[in-house]
């Protein structure tokens, strides 16, 4: 390993990493003490942020430090590697998908049921959603601390990796067609959403209100396709690209480095398809006039704001 390679890919990990954690910090501290009652793609955004904060972290925390030293792996405490690859790349990396399944599931229930009332106060649906993402982050997580089945880094790579065991190789085949199948499902509602949104008509809005709802259904649609194509595009990376060749650089690339980026820049899209919670710096080059109007989902009343 040559030593240009070696600091390009520790200052690579760590500006990434440590860009990614601010930026999603950044947006939890915001989203938390946003004004007013939030709605549910509200508190999926919130959410979200949180996997994405525990990859950068896992990054910036661990990953950088053992790629600036380079320990022998076998010295390298096997509880500890297991428990941030463990969070990171199966906890953190299947929650994503999870909560952007429920985010395309919230703008196809407001465009296809938008009439139907079912308070939030009554069945807070989201709030289960958010706890049932997490419970199935939990069990993935724990699954890897049984002897030999862990998701670890190897420093002498600069990649996440399986222990090479048939047990963590199930693992890794249970992680994969776990975000294939949220993946699908998510793409099918997405192709519903985007169907509905070219033909539809909202009843009981004037023209103005009608046409600011649509605007910002569609914002909220485009978020959600760009985060979910990250994932996807990840899955791409890390399952059939990475084999097209065995160079050390190659391979951190589109293991590595896919892994931490999808997760820096979900924390950006967000940010910039929000721009009530941009800092003031971002702010003051763009011209923005707020609009709010009321609409019913099954989720329950809400508000949505428009940016015109």
């Amino acid at each position: 390993m040559s030593v240009i390679f070696h600091v390009i890919a520790v200052v690579s990990m760590f500006t990434i990493s440590a860009m990614g954690l601010a930026v999603n910090t950044y947006l939890f501290q915001k989203f938390s003490n946003k004004a007013g009652r939030a709605s549910a793609f509200h508190k999926l955004c919130l959410v979200k942020t949180i996997p994405n904060a525990i990859v950068c972290a896992s990054f910036l925390i661990w990953v950088v430090p053992l790629s600036i030293f380079q320990p022998d792996y076998e010295n390298i405490p096997r509880i500890l590697n297991v428990f941030v690859g463990q969070t990171a790349g199966f906890g953190a990396y299947v929650t994503g998908p999870i909560l952007e399944l429920f985010m395309s599931l919230n703008r196809f229930a407001a465009l296809y049921f938008a009439t139907r009332h079912l308070r939030i106060s009554d069945f807070p649906i989201t709030g289960i959603a958010i706890i049932g993402a997490f419970a199935v982050a939990i069990l993935y997580t724990c699954l890897g601390f049984r002897p030999n089945c862990g998701f670890v880094f190897y420093p002498a790579t600069f990649t996440w990796d399986k222990e090479y065991t048939p047990c963590a190789t199930g693992m890794s085949s249970l992680i994969f067609y776990s975000v294939v199948a949220i993946a699908t499902w998510t793409n099918c509602l997405n192709v519903a959403t985007a169907f509905k949104l070219s033909i539809g008509k909202v009843a009981g809005m004037n023209q103005a209100d009608a046409h600011r709802r649509k605007k910002k259904l569609i914002l909220m649609f485009t978020q959600s396709v760009i985060q979910d194509c990250l994932h996807v595009i990840d899955l791409i990376n890390s399952i059939f690209i990475f084999k097209l060749s065995d160079a050390l650089w190659f391979q951190f690339i589109f293991l590595s480095i896919s892994f931490l980026l999808i997760h820096a820049l979900d924390g950006f899209v967000m940010l910039y398809f929000h721009p009530e919670v941009h800092p003031n710096f971002l702010r003051g080059k763009t011209s923005s006039k707020i609009a709010t109007i009321a609409t019913p989902t099954f989720l329950g009343d809400r508000k949505i704001t428009t940016v015109e």
